[in-house]
């Protein structure tokens, strides 16, 4: 049944959307699309991973995929701080950097080609409270309390950035640093996972999801879905 792999495909979705750190939707939302094109039938494990580690390892910055991202990004005044895989979510890459002036952060993802950016800082706590994405599925997912998003999709770095700069005001965020990107982009997304398996899916999010891939489905497919996810990452 078709639902069962969308709902693999959900969590993928579920992983970046809005951990604050936006990899979650558009990492999901590919595999969502990925899921409806399966054959009616094929399975797909719908059981999202409480935790992330990010894996430092030495990236070719110079990149194709990633070299604009990376100018661009440069030319705004951030400066690099190191590159990461995600062995949970099959060795997505992550390049960190830090813009010491706005003590902002900003992730370039990279996913077998499909490449988009992130803003974010924090103001209180440990995780971001702030984030901006020019990802193609920005604001697909309803946010997670307390944490504010500028959704930018399809928007180059530039624009995103002035998009981010305007939410953020006259507010001060706290310092940034290069040694608290790793371990708050890691709690950030723990953070998220506790309270989106404690809250579940909605079925208009699974139905906006199918929307964003170009699919329709009707009210009972999008409650099958929702009931399936829900039922494999409920909270104990």
């Amino acid at each position: 049944m078709w639902v069962l792999t969308f709902i693999g495909a959900l969590v993928v979705i579920l992983f970046l959307a809005r951990l604050a750190v936006r990899l979650f939707v558009v990492f999901i939302l590919r595999a969502a699309g990925k899921a409806l094109s399966e054959q009616p039938g094929q399975q797909s494990s719908g059981s999202l991973a409480d935790e992330i580690h990010l894996v430092k390892i030495d990236a070719d910055w110079d990149e194709m995929m990633v070299r604009a991202s990376v100018t661009a990004l440069e030319e705004l005044g951030f400066e690099r701080v190191a590159a990461w895989k995600i062995p949970e979510l099959n060795d997505i890459l992550v390049y960190g950097f830090i813009h010491r002036e706005k003590n902002a952060y900003s992730c370039i993802y990279d996913r077998k080609g499909m490449v988009f950016e992130d803003f974010f800082c924090y103001f209180e706590g440990d995780t971001f409270n702030l984030t901006a994405s020019n990802s193609m599925n920005a604001g697909v997912l309803d946010p997670m309390p307390g944490r504010e998003r500028v959704s930018c999709p399809g928007k180059s770095v530039a624009e995103t950035w002035a998009a981010f700069l305007e939410a953020l005001g006259n507010r001060q965020p706290k310092t940034a640093t290069p040694e608290d990107l790793q371990p708050m982009f890691e709690y950030a997304y723990k953070s998220h996972v506790a309270w989106r398996k404690g809250r579940g899916v909605t079925a208009q999010e699974v139905k906006r999801v199918a929307e964003n891939q170009g699919r329709e489905i009707d009210e009972k497919q999008a409650e099958l879905a929702t009931k399936k996810w829900n039922d494999e990452n409920a909270s104990s």
